[in-house]
């Protein structure tokens, strides 16, 4: 049987088990601080198939995105739309939109 590995454990004066998987793929387990730790690995087990899951679309999507590398013409998601970058020599402002263009 393959078992979940847990990367850290928190535990606190809460009354319940959270189990949280984050953005770095993690499996985040919240628990309070008299439940020992066979039996919070009781409970991670019993939601194996959820946490499997979770694990699998969180690394999908970590696959999807593509690192910014801020060249010219690269470009970038804004409200729904992609606009190109364009990188000028001088400019007093750091970033400006011109609902076409973002210049730097």
């Amino acid at each position: 049987m393959n078992e979940i590995k847990i990367d850290k454990i928190i535990r606190s004066k809460r009354s319940t088990v959270s189990i949280q998987i984050n953005e770095d793929n993690k499996l985040v387990v919240r628990a309070p601080y008299k439940l020992n730790e066979n039996e919070i690995y009781k409970i991670v087990q019993k939601h194996k198939k959820w946490i499997e899951k979770k694990q699998k679309e969180i690394e999908e999507r970590n696959k999807k995105y593509i690192p910014k590398k801020f060249i010219n013409g690269e470009q970038f998601l804004y409200l729904g739309n992609y606009y190109p970058l364009i990188i000028l020599n001088e400019q007093n402002q750091s970033l400006i939109f011109d609902n076409a263009f973002f210049f730097i």
